[in-house]
């Protein structure tokens, strides 16, 4: 079992491969990558908007 430190490494790896995942994610929205968002985004996904309108990828 980990614990303290060994815990607290992890999770800050675990955030940080993340992080770079959605500043991927985040540009390639922004610049119409969709290269990128292909292979960023899985075919399941399906979008909920403010309204509650839905939306499959």
């Amino acid at each position: 079992m980990m614990r303290g430190r060994d815990t607290d490494a992890v999770r800050d790896a675990v955030r940080a491969v993340i992080e770079l995942y959605e500043a991927a994610l985040r540009a390639a929205m922004l610049t119409n990558d969709v290269e990128v968002l292909d292979t960023l985004l899985d075919d399941g996904l399906i979008f909920t908007g403010p309204s509650g309108a839905i939306s499959y990828r």
